[in-house]
Protein backbone atom coordinates (compact mmCIF):
# COMPACT_ATOMS: atom_id res chain seq x y z
CA UNK A 1 0.00 0.00 0.00
CA UNK A 2 2.87 2.38 0.84
CA UNK A 3 4.47 1.62 -2.53
CA UNK A 4 1.25 2.55 -4.34
CA UNK A 5 1.07 5.80 -2.38
CA UNK A 6 4.66 6.63 -3.25
CA UNK A 7 4.00 5.99 -6.94
CA UNK A 8 0.91 8.22 -6.79
CA UNK A 9 2.90 10.95 -5.02
CA UNK A 10 5.64 10.68 -7.64
CA UNK A 11 3.13 10.94 -10.48
CA UNK A 12 1.49 13.96 -8.84
CA UNK A 13 4.89 15.64 -8.36
CA UNK A 14 5.78 15.03 -12.02
CA UNK A 15 2.42 16.44 -13.14
CA UNK A 16 2.86 19.48 -10.91
CA UNK A 17 6.36 19.96 -12.28
CA UNK A 18 5.05 19.95 -15.83
CA UNK A 19 2.24 22.32 -14.85
CA UNK A 20 4.72 24.66 -13.17
CA UNK A 21 7.04 24.51 -16.18
CA UNK A 22 4.15 25.26 -18.53
CA UNK A 23 3.06 28.12 -16.29
CA UNK A 24 6.56 29.58 -16.26
CA UNK A 25 6.93 29.26 -20.05
CA UNK A 26 3.50 30.78 -20.56
CA UNK A 27 4.36 33.66 -18.22
CA UNK A 28 7.61 34.29 -20.06
CA UNK A 29 5.77 34.24 -23.39
CA UNK A 30 3.15 36.69 -22.11
CA UNK A 31 5.85 38.93 -20.63
CA UNK A 32 7.62 38.94 -23.98
CA UNK A 33 4.37 39.86 -25.72
CA UNK A 34 3.74 42.66 -23.24
CA UNK A 35 7.28 43.98 -23.69
CA UNK A 36 6.92 43.86 -27.48
CA UNK A 37 3.56 45.61 -27.30
CA UNK A 38 4.99 48.30 -25.02
CA UNK A 39 7.82 48.87 -27.48
CA UNK A 40 5.22 49.32 -30.21
CA UNK A 41 3.26 51.76 -28.04
CA UNK A 42 6.41 53.77 -27.30
CA UNK A 43 7.31 53.92 -31.00
CA UNK A 44 3.80 55.01 -32.05
CA UNK A 45 3.79 57.65 -29.30
CA UNK A 46 7.15 58.93 -30.51
CA UNK A 47 5.97 58.99 -34.13
CA UNK A 48 2.78 60.74 -33.06
CA UNK A 49 4.68 63.49 -31.29
CA UNK A 50 6.84 64.03 -34.39
CA UNK A 51 3.75 64.03 -36.62
CA UNK A 52 2.05 66.65 -34.40
CA UNK A 53 5.08 68.89 -34.63
CA UNK A 54 5.14 68.51 -38.41
CA UNK A 55 1.39 69.24 -38.65
CA UNK A 56 1.83 72.37 -36.53
CA UNK A 57 4.56 73.59 -38.86
CA UNK A 58 2.57 72.85 -42.02
CA UNK A 59 -0.56 74.46 -40.62
CA UNK A 60 1.33 77.57 -39.57
CA UNK A 61 2.85 77.87 -43.06
CA UNK A 62 -0.65 77.71 -44.54
CA UNK A 63 -1.90 80.36 -42.10
CA UNK A 64 1.02 82.62 -43.03
CA UNK A 65 0.38 82.17 -46.76
CA UNK A 66 -3.33 82.83 -46.39
CA UNK A 67 -2.71 85.94 -44.31
CA UNK A 68 -1.04 87.40 -47.40
CA UNK A 69 -3.57 85.95 -49.85
CA UNK A 70 -5.98 88.28 -51.64
CA UNK A 71 -8.49 85.44 -51.88
CA UNK A 72 -8.44 84.87 -48.14
CA UNK A 73 -8.95 88.61 -47.61
CA UNK A 74 -12.05 88.37 -49.79
CA UNK A 75 -13.33 85.48 -47.66
CA UNK A 76 -12.78 87.49 -44.47
CA UNK A 77 -14.39 90.68 -45.83
CA UNK A 78 -17.46 88.84 -47.10
CA UNK A 79 -17.77 86.93 -43.85
CA UNK A 80 -17.91 90.21 -41.92
CA UNK A 81 -20.50 91.65 -44.32
CA UNK A 82 -22.64 88.52 -44.08
CA UNK A 83 -22.43 88.47 -40.30
CA UNK A 84 -23.48 92.12 -40.22
CA UNK A 85 -26.51 91.66 -42.47
CA UNK A 86 -27.63 88.67 -40.43
CA UNK A 87 -27.21 90.73 -37.25
CA UNK A 88 -29.63 93.30 -38.70
CA UNK A 89 -32.34 90.64 -38.38
CA UNK A 90 -31.70 90.11 -34.65
CA UNK A 91 -34.59 92.45 -33.95
CA UNK A 92 -36.99 89.66 -34.93
CA UNK A 93 -35.66 87.22 -32.30
CA UNK A 94 -35.05 86.66 -28.63
CA UNK A 95 -31.63 85.10 -27.95
CA UNK A 96 -30.75 85.55 -31.61
CA UNK A 97 -27.05 84.61 -31.29
CA UNK A 98 -27.56 81.51 -29.16
CA UNK A 99 -28.46 77.89 -29.84
CA UNK A 100 -32.07 78.66 -28.95
CA UNK A 101 -33.27 81.70 -30.91
CA UNK A 102 -37.00 82.39 -30.71
CA UNK A 103 -39.00 84.53 -33.12
CA UNK A 104 -40.50 87.50 -31.28
CA UNK A 105 -43.26 88.54 -33.65
CA UNK A 106 -46.45 86.54 -33.71
CA UNK A 107 -46.77 83.82 -36.36
CA UNK A 108 -50.03 81.87 -36.65
CA UNK A 109 -48.32 78.98 -38.43
CA UNK A 110 -46.45 77.25 -35.59
CA UNK A 111 -44.55 75.03 -38.02
CA UNK A 112 -43.26 78.15 -39.81
CA UNK A 113 -42.23 79.62 -36.44
CA UNK A 114 -40.25 76.51 -35.57
CA UNK A 115 -38.69 76.52 -39.04
CA UNK A 116 -37.44 80.12 -38.82
CA UNK A 117 -36.03 79.46 -35.34
CA UNK A 118 -34.19 76.40 -36.62
CA UNK A 119 -32.86 78.30 -39.62
CA UNK A 120 -31.49 81.09 -37.44
CA UNK A 121 -29.80 78.62 -35.11
CA UNK A 122 -28.15 76.84 -38.07
CA UNK A 123 -27.03 80.17 -39.54
CA UNK A 124 -25.21 80.92 -36.29
CA UNK A 125 -23.32 77.65 -36.72
CA UNK A 126 -22.60 78.30 -40.41
CA UNK A 127 -21.14 81.72 -39.63
CA UNK A 128 -18.94 80.25 -36.90
CA UNK A 129 -17.66 77.58 -39.31
CA UNK A 130 -16.97 80.23 -41.95
CA UNK A 131 -14.97 82.25 -39.43
CA UNK A 132 -12.97 79.20 -38.33
CA UNK A 133 -12.25 78.20 -41.93
CA UNK A 134 -10.82 81.63 -42.72
CA UNK A 135 -8.07 81.03 -40.17
CA UNK A 136 -7.63 77.30 -39.78
CA UNK A 137 -9.15 75.35 -42.67
CA UNK A 138 -6.93 72.84 -44.47
CA UNK A 139 -9.15 72.82 -47.55
CA UNK A 140 -8.35 74.35 -50.92
CA UNK A 141 -9.83 77.70 -51.97
CA UNK A 142 -12.34 76.00 -54.25
CA UNK A 143 -13.62 73.80 -51.43
CA UNK A 144 -13.91 76.83 -49.16
CA UNK A 145 -15.84 78.74 -51.83
CA UNK A 146 -18.22 75.80 -52.26
CA UNK A 147 -18.87 75.83 -48.49
CA UNK A 148 -19.42 79.59 -48.51
CA UNK A 149 -21.86 79.34 -51.42
CA UNK A 150 -23.85 76.70 -49.55
CA UNK A 151 -24.02 78.92 -46.47
CA UNK A 152 -25.12 81.93 -48.53
CA UNK A 153 -27.93 79.96 -50.18
CA UNK A 154 -29.15 78.92 -46.73
CA UNK A 155 -29.05 82.51 -45.48
CA UNK A 156 -30.87 83.62 -48.62
CA UNK A 157 -33.72 81.18 -47.85
CA UNK A 158 -33.80 82.49 -44.27
CA UNK A 159 -34.15 86.13 -45.41
CA UNK A 160 -36.85 85.14 -47.90
CA UNK A 161 -38.82 83.51 -45.10
CA UNK A 162 -38.46 86.68 -43.02
CA UNK A 163 -39.70 88.68 -46.02
CA UNK A 164 -42.89 86.59 -46.14
CA UNK A 165 -43.39 86.96 -42.39
CA UNK A 166 -42.98 90.73 -42.43
CA UNK A 167 -45.25 91.05 -45.49
CA UNK A 168 -48.14 89.71 -43.36
CA UNK A 169 -47.46 91.79 -40.24
CA UNK A 170 -50.48 94.04 -40.81
CA UNK A 171 -52.83 91.05 -40.42
CA UNK A 172 -50.87 88.82 -38.03
CA UNK A 173 -49.73 91.60 -35.66
CA UNK A 174 -52.44 94.30 -35.62
CA UNK A 175 -50.88 95.87 -32.52
CA UNK A 176 -47.88 97.05 -34.56
CA UNK A 177 -47.99 100.54 -36.01
CA UNK A 178 -47.55 101.20 -39.70
CA UNK A 179 -44.16 102.77 -39.02
CA UNK A 180 -42.98 99.67 -37.11
CA UNK A 181 -44.11 97.36 -39.88
CA UNK A 182 -42.39 99.51 -42.47
CA UNK A 183 -39.20 99.47 -40.40
CA UNK A 184 -39.22 95.67 -40.16
CA UNK A 185 -39.82 95.30 -43.88
CA UNK A 186 -36.99 97.71 -44.65
CA UNK A 187 -34.56 95.68 -42.52
CA UNK A 188 -35.34 92.53 -44.49
CA UNK A 189 -35.11 94.35 -47.82
CA UNK A 190 -31.70 95.83 -46.99
CA UNK A 191 -30.38 92.49 -45.73
CA UNK A 192 -31.50 90.83 -48.94
CA UNK A 193 -29.78 93.47 -51.09
CA UNK A 194 -26.54 93.21 -49.08
CA UNK A 195 -26.58 89.44 -49.40
CA UNK A 196 -26.89 89.67 -53.18
CA UNK A 197 -23.71 91.78 -53.24
CA UNK A 198 -21.85 89.17 -51.16
CA UNK A 199 -23.01 86.39 -53.48
CA UNK A 200 -21.82 88.34 -56.52
CA UNK A 201 -18.35 88.91 -55.02
CA UNK A 202 -17.97 85.23 -54.10
CA UNK A 203 -18.87 84.25 -57.67
CA UNK A 204 -16.24 86.66 -59.02
CA UNK A 205 -13.66 85.19 -56.65
CA UNK A 206 -14.49 81.70 -57.88
CA UNK A 207 -13.89 82.81 -61.46
CA UNK A 208 -10.58 84.33 -60.40
CA UNK A 209 -9.17 81.20 -58.75
CA UNK A 210 -10.11 79.14 -61.81
CA UNK A 211 -8.38 81.57 -64.14
CA UNK A 212 -5.10 80.01 -65.43
CA UNK A 213 -3.34 83.36 -65.10
CA UNK A 214 -4.28 83.64 -61.43
CA UNK A 215 -3.54 80.00 -60.66
CA UNK A 216 0.20 80.65 -60.80
CA UNK A 217 -0.08 82.95 -57.78
CA UNK A 218 -2.39 80.56 -55.91
CA UNK A 219 -0.47 77.35 -56.70
CA UNK A 220 1.82 77.57 -53.66
CA UNK A 221 -1.10 78.12 -51.32
CA UNK A 222 -2.94 75.14 -52.82
CA UNK A 223 0.11 72.90 -52.42
CA UNK A 224 0.53 74.03 -48.82
CA UNK A 225 -3.13 73.31 -48.11
CA UNK A 226 -2.63 69.74 -49.36
CA UNK A 227 0.56 69.36 -47.29
CA UNK A 228 -1.16 70.61 -44.14
CA UNK A 229 -4.14 68.33 -44.74
CA UNK A 230 -1.85 65.30 -45.22
CA UNK A 231 0.10 66.08 -42.06
CA UNK A 232 -3.10 66.37 -40.03
CA UNK A 233 -4.38 63.09 -41.49
CA UNK A 234 -1.18 61.36 -40.37
CA UNK A 235 -1.71 62.65 -36.82
CA UNK A 236 -5.22 61.19 -36.80
CA UNK A 237 -3.95 57.88 -38.17
CA UNK A 238 -1.26 57.57 -35.48
CA UNK A 239 -3.72 58.55 -32.74
CA UNK A 240 -6.00 55.70 -33.82
CA UNK A 241 -3.06 53.26 -33.89
CA UNK A 242 -2.02 54.33 -30.39
CA UNK A 243 -5.54 53.80 -29.06
CA UNK A 244 -5.64 50.28 -30.58
CA UNK A 245 -2.20 49.37 -29.21
CA UNK A 246 -3.07 50.60 -25.71
CA UNK A 247 -6.36 48.69 -25.80
CA UNK A 248 -4.48 45.51 -26.80
CA UNK A 249 -2.01 46.03 -23.95
CA UNK A 250 -4.84 46.47 -21.46
CA UNK A 251 -6.44 43.18 -22.59
CA UNK A 252 -3.10 41.36 -22.36
CA UNK A 253 -2.45 42.64 -18.83
CA UNK A 254 -5.97 41.71 -17.73
CA UNK A 255 -5.61 38.20 -19.19
CA UNK A 256 -2.22 37.70 -17.57
CA UNK A 257 -3.51 38.91 -14.20
CA UNK A 258 -6.55 36.64 -14.40
CA UNK A 259 -4.32 33.64 -15.15
CA UNK A 260 -2.00 34.47 -12.24
CA UNK A 261 -4.80 34.86 -9.71
CA UNK A 262 -6.78 31.82 -10.84
CA UNK A 263 -7.75 29.28 -8.16
CA UNK A 264 -5.00 26.69 -7.66
CA UNK A 265 -5.54 22.92 -7.72
CA UNK A 266 -5.00 20.41 -4.97
CA UNK A 267 -1.40 19.46 -4.19
CA UNK A 268 0.02 16.51 -2.29
CA UNK A 269 2.79 17.05 0.21
CA UNK A 270 5.71 14.70 0.77
CA UNK A 271 4.17 13.13 3.88
CA UNK A 272 1.22 11.77 1.91
CA UNK A 273 -1.38 14.26 3.17
CA UNK A 274 -3.50 16.27 0.77
CA UNK A 275 -3.80 20.06 1.05
CA UNK A 276 -6.01 22.54 -0.78
CA UNK A 277 -4.98 26.18 -1.33
CA UNK A 278 -7.32 29.14 -1.93
CA UNK A 279 -10.49 27.05 -2.17
CA UNK A 280 -13.71 28.92 -1.47
CA UNK A 281 -15.49 28.04 1.73
CA UNK A 282 -19.25 28.03 2.18
CA UNK A 283 -20.56 29.23 5.51
CA UNK A 284 -23.69 27.43 6.64
CA UNK A 285 -26.43 29.59 8.18
CA UNK A 286 -26.10 27.45 11.32
CA UNK A 287 -23.49 29.08 13.57
CA UNK A 288 -20.06 27.56 14.02
CA UNK A 289 -20.51 25.01 11.21
CA UNK A 290 -18.44 25.60 8.08
CA UNK A 291 -18.57 23.45 4.98
CA UNK A 292 -15.89 23.31 2.34
CA UNK A 293 -16.91 23.06 -1.31
CA UNK A 294 -15.40 20.16 -3.24
CA UNK A 295 -13.57 18.64 -0.22
CA UNK A 296 -10.28 16.77 -0.48
CA UNK A 297 -10.29 13.23 -1.91
CA UNK A 298 -11.69 10.46 0.28
CA UNK A 299 -9.37 9.02 2.87
CA UNK A 300 -10.08 5.97 4.97
CA UNK A 301 -11.02 7.44 8.35
CA UNK A 302 -13.00 4.50 9.58
CA UNK A 303 -16.32 6.21 8.86
CA UNK A 304 -19.09 4.08 7.37
CA UNK A 305 -19.72 6.17 4.23
CA UNK A 306 -22.65 4.10 3.02
CA UNK A 307 -24.56 4.44 6.25
CA UNK A 308 -23.43 7.94 7.09
CA UNK A 309 -26.05 10.71 7.41
CA UNK A 310 -26.94 12.56 4.21
CA UNK A 311 -26.05 15.91 5.79
CA UNK A 312 -22.50 17.19 5.40
CA UNK A 313 -20.09 16.68 8.23
CA UNK A 314 -19.17 19.69 10.29
CA UNK A 315 -15.63 20.94 10.24
CA UNK A 316 -14.82 19.28 13.56
CA UNK A 317 -15.83 15.88 12.12
CA UNK A 318 -13.51 16.04 9.05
Amino acid sequence: MNRVKKIIILIVIIILAFVSLFSILHSLKEAKKLASNQEQIDKIASDLEAAKQKADIENQRLVDLRSKSSVNQVFQDQYLKTKSLVAETDVFFNNADTNHPEIRISIKDKVAAQEINRRRQEINELLQTWSDNNAHSLETNQVLINQIKTALLFIQAYIEQLRKITADLATTNPSLTKAEISSYQKIVKNSSADLEKVIAIIKQTEILINNPAANADLAEEERQAEAAKGASAEVTNLENKLIEAEATSTVMVATSTAATTATTTDSTTGDGTTTTSRRPRIVNPEPYIIYQSNPAPYRDTGVDVVNSPATPLSKQDW
